[in-house]
């Protein structure tokens, strides 16, 4: 066995189902807690809706549809951790101090943004068929058939990025974990932290206590 064919099994071993349906946990216990409630609340409605208004040809083409996207949301799970290791090791190697980690030059706008999402051949295709397969369903379709699928796009745009966040993050955890093994008192303590921090509060992982205090405010003005 090469070394190439070495990697390639154990990173398709570190990628196995339990990954991805860890990282698809993640995703639906933010829903249960209450993020992402007008997005799951349209999704939910539209495709109430589709069912009844669509014929079966078209209901076998929205199957289709979200069958491609859980396809793209693996891909995001997977590439974000790949590119959370390398965010990881470059802010604890490197005097990086990217806010947010450097979540969104190194994953948003790499397989989000053209032209560097082009690079990612198998995936663009995937988008690309996406993209066809909405329009087959949206052609000839009433106001709110259209409408419908517009809210069935935007859930499936934040399944695929949360998978990419949440991936990313395990990743540069990762990152961290590996240096402690290794060299665990070569590194900065207060500087590598302090990275760490300023990261989870820009993504959303934490609130800092300001954010903690005007949450409470508002939630006792609204009973």
């Amino acid at each position: 066995m090469t070394t190439n064919e070495l990697l390639t099994k154990m990173e398709e071993a570190a990628f196995a189902p339990f990954y991805q349906e860890e990282i698809k946990a993640i995703f639906d216990h933010d829903v249960s807690s209450g993020k992402f409630e007008g997005e799951t609340r349209d999704y939910t409605n539209a495709m109430k809706h589709l069912a009844k208004k669509l014929d079966p040809d078209k209901l076998t083409l929205l199957s289709e549809y979200e069958s491609i996207c859980q396809q793209i949301r693996e891909f995001s799970a997977r590439y974000g951790f790949i590119a959370g290791i390398f965010c990881g090791f470059k802010q604890l190697f490197t005097p990086d101090r990217a806010i947010d980690g450097g979540f969104n030059k190194y994953v948003v706008e790499d397989i989000a943004w053209k032209p560097r999402m082009e690079r990612h051949t198998a995936n663009y295709a995937n988008i690309n068929k996406r993209n066809d397969v909405y329009s087959r369903i949206v052609d000839g379709a009433d106001k709110r058939t259209h409408n419908s699928m517009v809210s069935v796009d935007c859930y499936w745009s934040q399944v695929a990025h949360s998978a990419s966040l949440n991936g990313f993050y395990c990743g540069y955890r990762a990152a961290g974990s590996i240096t402690d093994h290794v060299a665990l008192m070569e590194h900065h303590y207060m500087d590598r932290i302090s990275k760490q921090i300023t990261m989870e509060h820009t993504l959303g992982y934490i609130e800092s206590y300001s954010d903690i205090e005007r949450r409470i405010e508002r939630e006792k003005a609204s009973t």
